[in-house]
């Protein structure tokens, strides 16, 4: 008899609003300031000098991995896609602004909202407000500022060594493999 996984306890986890108020501050405050100058400003930073698409996706994928959870880590690697373009071409600090106000509205403000609804309803709902806000998202980048946006792949765009050499240095793959194993943890057996 083969066995079936789940991954529900570590998603529900990392996708649940705040049970009391420390909670509520390092979620919505402390958490995104930190992450910010961590991946935003040490991170990013340090990356630019070998193009801002390299630095920008780097450390993207490096914002995700840290989550250490499969589905938020998906969700994190394109959220860092944002909030790194965001704060090289404008500030950290808008950053910052745009990483608080996406954890404490999708991180605490809906699921009190939702608090009551059963859980089911409330997954749905969320999950239909994120996707509102994914297509608002790709309207906005596809359609009224295409041609910006491709411009500026064109001109930062990294050279494809970089990536492989970056990715296969000991340090990046013991940072990986201590992430993907931290987010195995979280799976169980059914």
């Amino acid at each position: 008899m083969s066995k079936r996984f789940q991954a529900m306890e570590k998603i529900e986890s990392a996708t649940a609003g705040s049970t009391s108020v420390s909670m509520f501050l390092y979620a919505s405050f402390l958490g995104p300031i930190t992450e910010e100058i961590v991946f935003r400003g040490f991170v990013l930073r340090s990356l630019e000098k070998y193009g801002k698409h390299f630095a920008i996706v780097t450390s993207a994928i490096m914002f995700g991995l840290f989550h250490a959870n499969f589905i938020q880590g998906i969700f994190a690697i394109l959220v860092g896609l944002i909030l790194a373009y965001v704060a090289l071409e404008y500030s950290i600090k808008w950053s910052i602004a745009f990483h608080i106000v996406n954890n404490f509205i999708f991180g605490d403000v809906l699921f009190f909202i939702l608090g009551n609804f059963e859980s089911t309803s409330a997954m749905i709902a969320i999950s239909v407000l994120d996707l509102i806000f994914f297509i608002g998202g790709i309207y906005i980048i596809c359609f009224r500022r295409k041609k910006e946006v491709h411009q500026y792949l064109q001109l930062e765009k990294a050279n494809r060594e970089l990536y492989l050499q970056t990715f296969t240095t000991i340090w990046m793959l013991l940072f990986m493999t201590a992430e993907i194993l931290t987010s195995f943890m979280g799976i169980t057996t059914l």
